[in-house]
């Protein structure tokens, strides 16, 4: 599982394109239901959509594919997959667009150099793809019929790109020898702007006038959160992370909240003035923490979810964004530890999701009243909230 996007986009009927070279895999299917839905996909080729009033299962579908990744926009979910194993460079890997409420493909395609795992950013109606294996090719996707709109060669040939997309621009670090950052025109490919930068981001959020980017060198380790202007890609702030900083969620206010010292710091992310830091009583720390899964800002409250040592257990909780207050927190069996997946945890609509081996727990955000959870015959290796049209697409 990654970090997503949901976004909003129409779909299109269009059930198959050129270059498909698999027959549609099967699935079942609920007509009536008219709500959202939890989309969830396995290692073992499963994506299941599970309804959010109970967790009861509303279609599902099977391939013979690696799930990569999922994303949703609107009435549509996306989902990449590979043959396995991901390092077959002969292998070509498959997307395949599908209705939330019904389970129906749109359409699916297998393009030649998407080949072994697969990543993939949804802006609007368009999907940014790019691949392990293959020359390197970056594909620009129509979202609603699976036609290609534009594709960029990398000239160094390097793979899994990463990927992020907001308001019209995709945003790519790319390159070997030359590493640099670029944001292209999502709907031509053209470049707006790049620079030289030497960090790998691995993870983008873009508020208003400014994107957020944390980046890692890939040589020495050293973590940043640099901000830079939408418009132009001018660096407007650099804060330099502590080495063994980990996990990150940046507020639309420029609050970034980390992992330091088994702590939770909330920094200011244009200076690194820190607000709050947890360790009181009733706060993550005031047990040996192994290590904190995945952090998600939401409504003004900090999720979290954690594995407690001695004891083993997992704890899911969240805290006031602002101040640091703990506002709930629920701890599960000990079986549940070894069930745990990273990153894993959603949240959509006040509500929070987890997603385990054991199936998905669902939380209310605001009190952290268990709801629901539902155990699936198979592992869940992703998990991500699709809002479902209650008229048809």
């Amino acid at each position: 599982m990654g970090y997503y996007e949901i976004g909003y986009c129409s779909s299109g009927e269009r059930t198959g394109v050129e270059g498909v070279r698999e027959p549609a895999t099967t699935f079942t299917s609920n007509e009536h239901r008219r709500h959202s839905v939890i989309i969830t996909g396995t290692q073992s080729g499963k994506v299941t959509a599970v309804s959010e009033n109970g967790g009861t299962i509303v279609w599902e579908h099977v391939s013979q594919h690696v799930v990569d990744t999922l994303v949703s926009g609107g009435n549509v979910v996306y989902v990449a997959a590979h043959v396995a194993p991901a390092n077959d460079r002969y292998q070509r890997a498959n997307l395949a667009a599908f209705r939330v409420r019904d389970g129906m493909m749109l359409w699916h395609t297998m393009e030649e150099e998407l080949r072994g795992h697969v990543t993939m950013s949804l802006d609007r109606d368009k999907l940014f793809v790019s691949s392990s294996m293959g020359d390197g090719t970056f594909y620009a996707i129509n979202g609603q019929t699976g036609t290609v709109l534009w594709t960029y060669g990398s000239a160094d040939g390097m793979t899994n790109k990463f990927i992020a997309a907001h308001a019209g621009v995709v945003y790519l670090h790319e390159g070997h020898s030359h590493p640099t950052f670029t944001a292209r025109d999502a709907n031509t490919g053209a470049v707006l702007w790049s620079f030289d930068q030497e960090a790998s981001p691995a993870y983008l959020v873009a508020y208003g006038s400014f994107i957020y980017v944390y980046g890692v060198e890939y040589l020495t380790g050293s973590r940043s959160i640099i901000i830079l202007s939408a418009k132009d890609g001018g660096e407007v702030a650099r804060l330099t992370l502590e080495h063994k900083d980990r996990s990150l969620a940046i507020s639309e206010s420029g609050g970034a909240y980390i992992v330091r010292n088994r702590q939770v710091y909330a920094l200011q992310a244009s200076d690194g003035a820190i607000q709050w830091h947890t360790g009181d009583v009733g706060s993550p720390g005031e047990h040996s923490v192994k290590y904190s899964r995945h952090l998600i800002v939401a409504d003004e409250l900090l999720y979290y979810v954690q594995t407690l040592q001695p004891e083993m257990r997992i704890e899911v909780g969240a805290l006031d964004a602002r101040t640091g207050r703990q506002r709930w927190r629920w701890h599960g069996e000990p079986s549940l530890a070894s069930a745990i997946n990273a990153p894993s945890l959603v949240s959509a609509k006040t509500r929070v999701y987890l997603a385990t081996r054991q199936g998905v727990l669902a939380f209310n955000g605001a009190d952290g009243h268990l709801l629901w959870q539902t155990i699936p015959d198979h592992d869940l290796s992703f998990i991500v909230p699709a809002i479902s049209s209650s008229e048809p697409a």
